[in-house]
């Protein structure tokens, strides 16, 4: 690279204004700016939305995710079960929905750590004024543990935001188990939270340790984690935790609704 490189560890990235630190570019995804926009054919001759070619593209995205990763339990199991999460997957499929449908740019926040928030980048330029999901990472390799209180704070404005909140925790190797884990205390203190705040906003906890869990026999998966740390096919293997979540949430409110949604003439 011809360009000044970030970090002896890293040679491979360059400094911008985007991206003042460490980062690989994605080889199928490299503008993470870019807007992609539901594609409806013939769009311009009818007046209602095609519901039908919308689920269809969006289950076309879960049967790509499931075969690429073998089991489609690593991405269901990813998203943990709570009291309330009824009413989060709700709340969030209907955002998903009218951003789809609508056009309003769907916007998810990653903070709490250098792997997504960057350190120093995080600014309201590149987030714009409305948040859909605000997500805290800080679980996945903090070398110190931050006080519990920290992520009560941090869902707390969350909530000012009126954004779904998103506890990711990424810590444990594929092949441990949350029992006897020297982060157990943060997820009874997340269930706690989550119970006490449920009632009044979307909560959601993503943890990719538990989607791995299919995958620990299999020697192919065996590089998911690099010590602590998620290798470059673990990383990709995240986010794909994470869109599993965000498509079948849209797929599921629209199915729901159909009737409601087919009401609506666009441009209306």
């Amino acid at each position: 690279n011809a360009q000044l490189p970030t970090s002896i560890r890293y040679g491979w990235g360059s400094i911008n204004q985007t991206f003042n630190g460490a980062y690989r570019l994605d080889p199928s995804y490299s503008n993470v700016f870019r807007v992609y926009k539901a594609y409806e054919p013939y769009a311009e001759y009818r007046k209602k939305f095609d519901l039908n070619n919308i689920k269809r593209q969006l289950r076309h995205v879960v049967t790509e995710l499931a075969i690429e990763w073998a089991d489609e339990r690593a991405l269901l199991w990813a998203t943990r079960p709570h009291l309330h999460w009824n009413d989060t997957n709700e709340y969030l499929g209907a955002r998903l929905a009218h951003s789809l449908l609508i056009g309003r740019p769907f916007v998810m926040v990653f903070t709490g750590s250098s792997n997504t928030a960057g350190h120093d980048n995080i600014n309201k330029k590149t987030v714009k004024d409305t948040i859909d999901v605000f997500a805290w990472e800080s679980m996945m390799n903090d070398g110190g543990r931050p006080p519990p209180e920290f992520l009560e704070t941090h869902l707390r404005d969350g909530a000012a935001l009126n954004a779904i909140w998103a506890m990711i925790d990424t810590e444990r190797p594929c092949d441990e188990r949350s029992a006897n884990d020297k982060n157990a205390v943060n997820e009874v203190y997340s269930s706690d939270l989550f119970n006490h705040y449920g009632p009044f906003m979307g909560l959601i906890k993503w943890s990719f340790y538990v989607g791995q869990l299919p995958f620990c026999d299999k020697p192919q998966f065996k590089h998911l984690k690099q010590n602590w740390h998620p290798s470059p096919r673990g990383h990709r293997m995240n986010s794909a935790m994470i869109a599993y979540a965000l498509v079948q949430s849209a797929l599921q409110f629209i199915e729901k609704y159909e009737r409601k949604i087919s009401g609506i003439f666009v441009g209306v």
